[in-house]
């Protein structure tokens, strides 16, 4: 690659940026605009090449587009991102959900507790919005308490957040896992320290300010009865996690003979175990209407925000823009880690989703983010950016459900962001040896 080539990259990044940045501007969805940014790299990138050869750049994009464990990848996270909503929608449908909440409340006797674990405990199940399932819990809950609108938000969009860094149902960790062929255990084991950070940083400057709150609501069960209405709600989710977790590459039957679940470079654990849960959830559970629940769960928006995010990093890694922007760092003597710490953070703030930050810029940066502290790092830049961003779904209806002051509610979040940049930072450093 010449001299030419990473200057070229770079400023073909700057154009598929400049567009996605312009479709936004214009409301377009999401889903749409990665399509429309994954049509555009080809021409970009290859601009001398199709004015050479149409026929064969063409060529060569359409065989990037069918070749096999691309496909494969692509199917697997589109159906693992469909199920995870449809079971986060079971849940709410059943009443599991709200029967969880009812004994978090009732075992609690501290207000402030409940507030926090409440959003905490609905963020096990990855859905859009999902922040308005307890909003309106914790406004209950917060009026024993003298909070400001603002502080009501806060802690119900941060502490709502504080698993996406490491929860393996989170369709950004399984985007990494897919897209850079990174095991799911090694993405836990070396991002886990940035949920703690979030925990802490939550308790510290959004908890600790609120005047003590002993719950005032007499215990209406029985302890047994909380814990089962909360176990019964979160064994799904656990077990769909801790499956995928620990049988990633085969399951090991008692003989010592290893089953793989490996196909064309993908581990289909999560997606088969996803399977086996949902359908049986389903089936067994004939009294809900089930058609409304896959309706709500299955949409092509969905499908087409999971289908443009993979053509998205395909195409960046088939036209060789990530090559192109490491020759760029090198040629221009320009230091690797601050960017890869800022750019996913200003697309995260730009687009409000996990998702487009980890398509958009984790295949730019596929090469650079070795070793895997450096994965944490521009994942915790970007995380913090989706947190930060104007356009976040869950904050918008955060805000907009306790009639808060958006500037207001910045302030309150700017302590326990900085604490997860700091930690991002140990991370760094230490080489992901916490």
């Amino acid at each position: 690659m010449n001299a030419l080539s990473g200057t070229s990259a770079f400023l073909g990044i700057i154009c598929v940026f400049l567009l996605i940045v312009l479709l936004l501007r214009f409301k377009v969805n999401i889903a749409y605009v990665l399509l429309l940014a994954a049509a555009a790299v080809p021409p970009i990138f290859w601009m001398d090449k199709f004015r050479r050869a149409p026929f064969q750049a063409a060529g060569d994009v359409l065989r990037a587009l069918v070749d096999v464990r691309f496909l494969v990848a692509t199917v697997n996270l589109t159906g693992m991102v469909l199920l995870i909503t449809t079971l986060g929608n079971f849940l709410k449908h059943s009443g599991w959900l709200q029967r969880m909440i009812a004994g978090l409340t009732d075992m609690f006797r501290d207000d402030r507790m409940v507030m926090a674990v409440t959003p905490a405990a609905i963020g096990l199940l990855p859905m859009p919005g999902g922040a308005m399932l307890s909003a309106p819990m914790v406004g209950e809950i917060a009026k024993n308490a003298r909070m400001s609108p603002e502080r009501k938000s806060a802690v119900n969009y941060w502490f709502r957040h504080i698993w996406e860094y490491c929860w393996p149902l989170y369709p950004g960790l399984l985007f990494i896992k897919i897209q850079l062929n990174k095991p799911l255990s090694a993405i836990v084991k070396v991002q886990y320290p940035l949920t703690i950070a979030a925990i802490l940083g939550g308790l510290l400057f959004i908890l600790r300010k609120i005047r003590h709150a002993p719950g005032d609501h007499p215990r209406r069960r029985s302890l047994l009865k909380d814990l089962g209405g909360i176990l019964g709600a979160l064994w799904p989710v656990a077990l769909v996690a801790a499956f995928a977790y620990r049988f990633e590459r085969g399951i090991r039957l008692p003989g010592g003979h290893l089953v793989p679940t490996m196909f064309a470079g993908q581990s289909l654990t999560m997606l088969f175990t996803l399977i086996v849960m949902v359908g049986g959830l389903l089936l067994v559970h004939k009294r809900l209407n089930r058609k409304r629940i896959i309706a709500e769960s299955m949409t092509l928006k969905l499908i087409l925000l999971v289908v443009g995010m993979k053509c998205l990093g395909q195409m960046i890694t088939v036209c060789g823009a990530a090559r192109g922007i490491q020759v760029f760092f090198q040629e221009q003597n320009l230091p690797e880690l601050p960017v890869i710490f800022i750019l996913p953070f200003i697309v995260g703030a730009i687009t409000g989703y996990t998702a487009a930050f980890v398509s958009i810029t984790f295949p730019l940066f596929s090469l650079l983010l070795v070793p895997d502290a450096r994965l944490a790092f521009a994942f915790a830049g970007g995380f913090l950016g989706v947190l930060l961003s104007p356009v976040h779904l869950c904050l918008i209806l955060t805000r907009e459900y306790f009639q808060a002051n958006l500037g207001k509610i910045y302030r309150l979040l700017m302590l326990p962001a900085l604490t997860v940049a700091l930690v991002a930072l140990v991370i760094l450093v230490t080489g992901g040896g916490l």
